[in-house]
Order: structure tokens, then C-alpha cells, then sequence
């Protein structure tokens, strides 16, 4: 098989590879963790399930590829935050990008609500922990640099994790619409309380 030919073959294949992640992001996002089977990929992508199984030979290969995809682009948006990022930000500025930073670019009600609930369906499932776990501290150098660029590096990041999921998970259960608005709110009230130092 000439060169042309293998790249255009690995091409399709990335191609169809993309789709079935797509499938399988949308199942997490807006169904949960729980919901994510090669049938329901399969159903989603308009593929069989013979090529869901080849590109991920287990549904545990499948979610951490899921995570991955979603990891890097939360990773990107906070370097879109770190970007854009002032000491001259007003409290509320700061805490929407510090959302942005945590939990990525989109921040509708719609997203952090399906984003907490696979956050806690990958807590029954150690493989799928353990790949959070390990994210942990990526995701906190994002936090420090962003808060860091905010002129607010003695915000605990630790703190302000607990406060922004708080906030989310808060927002959720009492049915409030604009979540984003209500977390933004809550890390701005919270940011001089979670300095280090301090009580």
C-alpha cells in the first residue's frame, strides 16, 4: 500500500475515532457517565458496534478517552482565562474567569450541571477516579497561574475548588437558572475568606 494511501486510511480512522468521542462526550454531557455503553455510542454515532469495539475495546477505555477530550479542553480555556487575565479585574471579573479555569469554556447552567453529575457517576468507578485524581493537580496549576495573573495568589486553591463545586452543586439543587451567575456570586463573596492566613 503506497504512503498516500496509509495516510488517508489513518485519516478516516481518526475521523471515525472523532465521531464516536463526539457520540460518546454528548452521552456524558447530557445523560451522565452511567449512560455510556458501545450501543449507545454505537446509536449516537450512526456506527457499528464492531468499530465503537475497535477504536475502544471497553467502555472504561471509552470514558477516560471521554475525560481526556474533556480535560484538554478545559485545559485550553484556562489558558484562554490566563490570557486574558488582570491584577485591575473586579472580584466578579476574577471569579468568572477562575469558573472558566475550573470547569472550561462553557459555563452555561445546561453544562455545569451535567459536568457535576459525571464528576460524581466517575466516583463509582475507580478507574475513572483514579483519572480524575490525577488531573487534580494539572487543574490546580491552572488555578494558581490564572489567580496568580488575578494579582490573588493567596487565594487557597484548595478553598476555592470546594467553593465553586459548592456553589454548583447549591445552585442545582435549589433550581436556580442562571447557575453560572449564582457561582460567579458565590466565589466573589468567598475570595476574602479563603486567603491564606486567614481563619
Amino acid at each position: 500500500m503506497s504512503e498516500a494511501a496509509q495516510d488517508g486510511r489513518r485519516l478516516r480512522s481518526d475521523r471515525r475515532r472523532r465521531q464516536i468521542l463526539d457520540a460518546a462526550t454528548e452521552i456524558v454531557s447530557t445523560l451522565g457517565m452511567s449512560h455510556l455503553s458501545h450501543r449507545e455510542v454505537a446509536a449516537r454515532a450512526g456506527s457499528s458496534l464492531g468499530l465503537i469495539r475497535y477504536h475502544f475495546d471497553t467502555v472504561d477505555k471509552l470514558a477516560v478517552a471521554v475525560l481526556e477530550d474533556l480535560e484538554t479542553q478545559r485545559h485550553a480555556a484556562a489558558m484562554e482565562a490566563l490570557a486574558s487575565a488582570s491584577a485591575a479585574a473586579t472580584d466578579d471579573e476574577a471569579a468568572a474567569l477562575l469558573l472558566h479555569t475550573y470547569y472550561g469554556a462553557d459555563t452555561s447552567r445546561a453544562s455545569l450541571v451535567s459536568m457535576l453529575g459525571w464528576l460524581l457517576d466517575a466516583a463509582r468507578q475507580p478507574v475513572l477516579a483514579g483519572f480524575l485524581r490525577d488531573q487534580r493537580p494539572r487543574i490546580d496549576e491552572d488555578l494558581v497561574a490564572v489567580l496568580a495573573a488575578l494579582g490573588r495568589s493567596r487565594i487557597r486553591v484548595a478553598l476555592l475548588r470546594q467553593v465553586i463545586d459548592g456553589a454548583v452543586v447549591a445552585a442545582a439543587a435549589e433550581g436556580i437558572e442562571d447557575t453560572r451567575a449564582n457561582v460567579i456570586a458565590a466565589i466573589s463573596a468567598a475570595m476574602d475568606l479563603i486567603i491564606e492566613g486567614t481563619s
